[in-house]
């Protein structure tokens, strides 16, 4: 999980997503690597809850 993230934060970062890109490509790439980095909240935080229910 946690690799996957890193992944997708290095990839946004070097696809330049923040500088509003251009090419369909790379918007493309960006609206995935957003994907996960906006899931990514929602799946530490049930990973804690089953964590701390002994799941």
């Amino acid at each position: 999980m946690t690799s996957k993230v890193l992944e997708a934060e290095r990839g946004y970062k070097e696809a330049h997503c923040a500088q509003n890109p251009t090419t369909s490509s790379t918007r493309s790439k960006c609206l995935a690597h957003g994907a996960v980095i906006a899931q990514a909240p929602v799946d530490l935080h049930q990973g804690v809850v089953a964590g701390l229910s002994g799941n």
